[in-house]
């Protein structure tokens, strides 16, 4: 767990999967990230246009990108 101070659950699950792709920076395997969040798999996956958290978004995918194979499902 980690403290982010005052923010949405939205915040909270995007810095998830940015905390789990970091921890997984340089593996060389099929990664499956599970996630309730349809907000996160909407605006990494399906083009969804956010209005906040874009600076933690693109930090997110630029994480995600740095895996060879990766999914992300509900």
């Amino acid at each position: 767990s980690e403290y982010l101070g005052q923010g949405t659950n939205n915040i909270g699950e995007l810095t998830a999967i940015l905390r789990a792709a970091e921890a997984l920076a340089g593996e060389h395997r099929s990664i499956d990230i599970k996630t309730d969040s349809q907000y996160a798999i909407g605006v990494l996956t399906k083009g969804w246009k956010a209005k906040a958290n874009q600076a933690l978004i693109a930090d997110v995918k630029a994480a995600l990108k740095a895996l060879p194979d990766v999914r992300i499902t509900y």
